[in-house]
């Protein structure tokens, strides 16, 4: 079971990391034109919901980190295992 959980958290992660990269650029794109659109500067509900996008991103961002360091510390904890045995 355990490797089973393994592959299935492997494929949600790469999932999840491609979908991000691909909704990045456009949801950038609209972020600005929402900021500098004349038609939306007494709109301020939209820019909240720009203010939500970019701290939504910067979760996503702090978490992908979080899980390199983190698989990087496994794989070195398990090469010097393997090194000292």
């Amino acid at each position: 079971q355990t490797d089973f959980f393994n592959k299935i958290d492997l494929a949600c992660t790469c999932f999840l990391i491609i979908c991000g990269v691909l909704t990045f650029p456009p949801a950038c794109y609209v972020y600005f034109r929402i900021l500098t659109l004349s038609s939306f500067t007494k709109h301020y509900l939209m820019k909240l919901f720009v203010a939500n996008g970019i701290s939504d991103f910067s979760i996503c961002v702090m978490w992908q980190t979080s899980f390199f360091i983190s698989l990087n510390r496994v794989l070195s904890l398990k090469t010097q295992y393997l090194l000292n045995k």
